[in-house]
């Protein structure tokens, strides 16, 4: 994924990182405003994942290294 994938990542969804799998807890995607357009940027940064084999420690992957196979997205 790229920094440009906002609001595709949701907690609950599926996810690959190399081989591992997990499930997203928290997807860090920081809001500001661009000053000179007045508008409101966001930025998906990357997620706490917590993965299958390691049940009770999540832990922050960067967006470009993950995958998503399934989603929550209504």
């Amino acid at each position: 994924m790229t920094r440009y994938d906002v609001d595709k990542c949701k907690c609950g969804d599926r996810v690959r990182v190399g081989g591992k799998i997990g499930t997203i807890t928290y997807s860090h995607e920081p809001e500001w405003i661009d000053h000179k357009t007045k508008v409101f940027r966001k930025e998906f940064q990357g997620a706490d994942i917590l993965f299958d084999d390691e049940p009770f420690h999540s832990v922050y992957i960067h967006a470009d290294s993950i995958t998503i196979l399934e989603t929550n997205n209504i």
